[in-house]
């Protein structure tokens, strides 16, 4: 299977307004108590 050209990472509006102003996305909660950044492809938004 070939790499995505793109993944997505689905947020709530507040977590991505904070993100936008710290010009960084640390991650929504779940990716902090996993330890990574959880993405998803084209095909599973």
């Amino acid at each position: 299977m070939p790499e995505p050209e793109f993944v997505y990472k689905i947020v709530p509006a507040a977590l991505w307004a904070e993100a936008t102003r710290a010009g960084a996305l640390a991650g929504a909660p779940v990716d902090l108590a996993d330890g990574y950044i959880h993405f998803s492809t084209a095909a599973q938004v």
